[in-house]
């Protein structure tokens, strides 16, 4: 008997893919331990394929103690999808528990919070409530990406962060760290000063932004910035897929591994027609 995953990445439905074949004189009892599961499975001649959600399938594996090989691969083949974001000093595991990552605008222009943090207590008091409430990630960033945005100097956007990195280094030290930068300078300082995560709007489009990655190994949010391109509606996914495929293949070359990358597909970064855009990224 021979239980093979048909792929190890959960399908656009959210769903795994397991297929049990060589299954001989034991097909009928496969066959009616499937039928009183409650799974999802289609067959292709005497191959069976799974085909459900992560919990479902678990919960299959716990009750085909008939069938240990069964029980025991399906389990294996679970444990070996689990999706993880990691990186210096933490590792999630985001296959069923989504991140609560939380934004801390430390810039007086911010669209949606320009100026709320503006004293270093007060983002030291919410860092501590949104611990709390089960934030993982804390991310600063000292320059607004609005759109028509006033572009800032490399030391003014650094400046602006350095009195509240300061304490939350103090006060939270193993706080897992991002900054939202665009700017390799301040990508530098970041790195320096020990933060963990990089989010460039710009999705790290230039040498000098690969070469860092290289050197630091930091965890990366890499985003679609649609601002950057023609964006039409007809022709966006083509240009987001391939985007990200020359995207992922400039930052795998860095050195870094697949579970320290976030893609982002940019909501909200359109020139023009931003939620025709947006419902289309979502």
């Amino acid at each position: 008997m021979d239980v093979q995953p048909i792929n190890n990445n959960f399908n656009s439905r959210g769903h795994l893919q397991i297929s049990i074949s060589n299954i001989d004189d034991d097909h009928g009892n496969v066959l009616n331990l499937l039928n009183t599961s409650n799974i999802n499975y289609y067959s292709i001649g005497k191959t069976f394929v799974i085909d459900d959600s992560r919990s479902k399938i678990t919960n299959f594996a716990k009750h085909s103690t008939a069938f240990p090989k069964i029980s025991h691969q399906i389990t294996k083949i679970i444990d070996s999808s689990k999706l993880y974001f990691t990186g210096r000093n933490f590792s999630f595991d985001i296959t069923s528990k989504p991140l609560i990552y939380s934004i801390l605008n430390l810039t007086p222009d911010s669209f949606y919070d320009g100026g709320v943090n503006n004293s270093v207590d007060g983002v030291l008091h919410r860092i501590e409530t949104e611990l709390e409430q089960g934030a993982s990630i804390f991310e600063v960033g000292g320059k607004s990406s609005k759109p028509h945005f006033d572009d800032i100097s490399a030391s003014e956007e650094w400046n602006r962060l350095v009195p509240y990195l300061k304490q939350i280094h103090r006060e939270f030290p193993n706080l897992v760290l991002a900054i939202d930068s665009n700017t390799p300078e301040v990508m530098k300082y970041a790195l320096d000063d020990g933060i963990q995560i990089i989010n460039d709007i710009d999705g790290f489009d230039s040498k000098e932004k690969l070469n860092l990655v290289e050197q630091y190994q930091p965890s990366v949010v890499s985003m679609f910035n649609g601002r950057n391109f023609d964006e039409h509606p007809d022709t966006l996914t083509d240009t987001m897929n391939g985007f990200f495929e020359q995207n992922l293949k400039d930052l795998l070359s860095t050195g870094i591994k697949p579970e320290n990358i976030v893609l982002d597909p940019g909501v909200g970064f359109s020139n023009h027609n931003t939620l025709t855009f947006d419902m289309i990224k979502m």
